[in-house]
């Protein structure tokens, strides 16, 4: 509408500038014409001149005035078009982003389902470490357990060791204190024979003597109780009693460091192995599993 208004401003503005320069071109023939005529009253067309001349400067004033205008006008006009197109860009910036809008919605979209997959992904993940965390629990439970078991394995060998060094010692000092017991019992039965050939001797003599054997009503008035056999007897009797009372020590020392022995393996696997299993996190149905195989096994039937 402006730029139409400008256009017009332009025609006219041409318009009165062609008009004039015609005026112009129009009088200079005439006057070369006139020129050729004679007797011709230079006044006639003054005053008609300067009426035209008055309004052509008039004309030139309002086509100057109309000049400022039409520029003024232009000015108002750039400004208002420069608003305008800033508001048209605006609207069509406006427009593009609108027409982005349903694309904004499915990448949002988009963008939705792909959290959902890494939710789940996280969780199976998180359930993986949860896994690899009980697997080296396990791991390491199954390693305390072989570490455990070696160091039983070790202590009963141990153990086993110092029982056959134990038993070896009660046979050696068994065998020894037989020995001594037989020598006891040969110099006993030597003492005993010298005894009864002296006392024989004594009722031979006696019955070359008189010509009948002696005979005695009780074992007071044997001639075998004399002082010197009854000390013989006593010894006899008390080597006996030694004897017998250093094989039911052997077999009590024997009976008591096996107890002693099967009271320490019951101990260990009773108090001390499940305070070390339950450390190790196992469970009551591993603890009774393992602790009968290990009472069915022939090295603690041996040792109690």
């Amino acid at each position: 509408m402006f730029g139409s208004l400008r256009s017009k401003f332009q025609t006219v503005q041409e318009g009165i500038s062609a008009s004039i320069r015609g005026l112009s071109t129009t009088e200079q023939p005439k006057s070369k014409k006139s020129a050729n005529v004679r007797n011709v009253n230079y006044d006639a067309g003054a005053d008609v001149l300067h009426h035209f001349q008055l309004q052509w400067n008039e004309l030139h004033e309002l086509a100057e005035e109309n000049a400022g205008k039409a520029q003024e006008a232009d000015t108002l006009i750039s400004s208002i078009y420069e608003k305008l197109q800033h508001e048209w860009n605006n609207v069509t910036c406006l427009n593009s982003t609108l027409a982005y809008i349903p694309k904004i919605n499915n990448a949002i979209q988009d963008l939705m389902d792909q959290i959902g997959n890494l939710q789940e992904m996280f969780e199976e993940v998180e359930g993986a470490l949860y896994r690899l965390e009980d697997l080296n629990e396990m791991l390491d439970l199954q390693s305390r357990q072989l570490d455990h078991r070696f160091q039983l394995a070790l202590y009963k060998e141990k153990k086993l060791i110092e029982l056959n060094n134990f038993k070896g010692k009660l046979a050696n000092e068994h065998t020894e204190r037989l020995s001594q017991h037989e020598l006891n019992q040969q110099k006993k039965l030597k003492e005993r024979r010298e005894t009864f050939e002296e006392a024989f001797k004594e009722d031979l003599e006696e019955y070359k003597a008189t010509g009948s054997i002696p005979t005695y009503v009780g074992e007071r008035d044997s001639p075998t109780m004399d002082p010197g056999f009854q000390r013989r007897k006593r010894k006899e009797r008390l080597y006996d009693k030694m004897h017998r009372g250093a094989v039911k020590v052997c077999m009590g020392v024997t009976v008591i460091a096996g107890l002693l022995i099967g009271y320490k393996a019951y101990e260990y696997f009773r108090y001390i192995r499940p305070l070390q299993l339950a450390q190790s996190k196992l469970t009551t149905d591993e603890l009774l599993v393992e602790g009968r195989n290990i009472e069915e096994s022939p090295d603690i039937k041996l040792s109690t």
